[in-house]
């Protein structure tokens, strides 16, 4: 997959981090969810860009109250991935 795909996902997440530390919750979860999706669907769940967006998506979940949301991306992540 070549940076045209992944480049402007990786910038959605940047955006969605942002939009985080703002409190701007909603829009930072479609951001990130979408994110997500798409580039587990092309570079595989174990890919760096899938960790940072279910990372994001942790970090999101935590700062708006949702542990339960939160620990099942979290969860994702103990087979190493």
């Amino acid at each position: 997959v070549n940076a045209d795909f992944w480049l402007p996902n990786a910038i959605r997440i940047n955006l969605a981090k942002c939009l985080t530390e703002t409190q701007q919750y909603a829009e930072a979860e479609s951001i990130l969810l979408v994110s997500h999706e798409r580039l587990g669907r092309a570079l595989g769940i174990r890919s760096d860009q899938v960790r940072r967006a279910r990372d994001g998506l942790v970090a999101l979940y935590e700062a708006w109250g949702r542990a339960a949301r939160a620990a099942a991306y979290r969860s994702n992540d103990d087979d190493g991935s």
